[in-house]
């Protein structure tokens, strides 16, 4: 690590130099799993139900009420199979509800359902980089 900053022109102080064959220890900005779960979709398929709690959701959220947001999103979550777009939108709520644990996994089950799904790739990213201190998963 500290051969790669000097090679980008970086200084590295000799007294604070580690040795690179051990691991470091990180003991700042540590996020810990805060056992926050939502409630994941298990049978049913109440289209129409879903289809209004989302809508409900998106109102919540453009309102800045987050909880009641989140309580609209797990409801169309359990309402019916959920899509990637859903999983994602709920994952940012989660994300500004500090509950980033909760958020990676709906990101990780949205992109399951499609590896390509922008809002989800992007959520995960910000969570990654930004609240779980992994700067490599970020990128992918």
């Amino acid at each position: 690590m500290h051969a790669e900053i000097e090679k980008l022109g970086g200084d590295v102080d000799v007294d604070e130099k580690m040795d690179d064959d051990e691991p470091a220890m990180e003991t700042e900005d540590v996020v810990e799993d805060d056992g926050f779960t939502v409630p994941q979709y298990e049978s049913g398929e109440d289209y129409e139900n879903q289809s209004e709690l989302k809508m409900k959701a998106a109102d919540s959220k453009n309102a800045g009420n987050l909880e009641d947001a989140l309580e609209s999103y797990n409801g169309a979550v359990t309402a019916a199979p959920p899509s990637a777009l859903l999983l994602s939108n709920r994952a940012i709520v989660l994300e500004k509800l500090g509950h980033y644990k909760a958020a990676e996994l709906d990101c990780k089950l949205a992109l399951e359902q499609n590896p390509d799904s922008a809002k989800a790739l992007k959520t995960r990213g910000k969570l990654r980089f930004e609240h779980l201190n992994d700067w490599e998963g970020a990128l992918g």
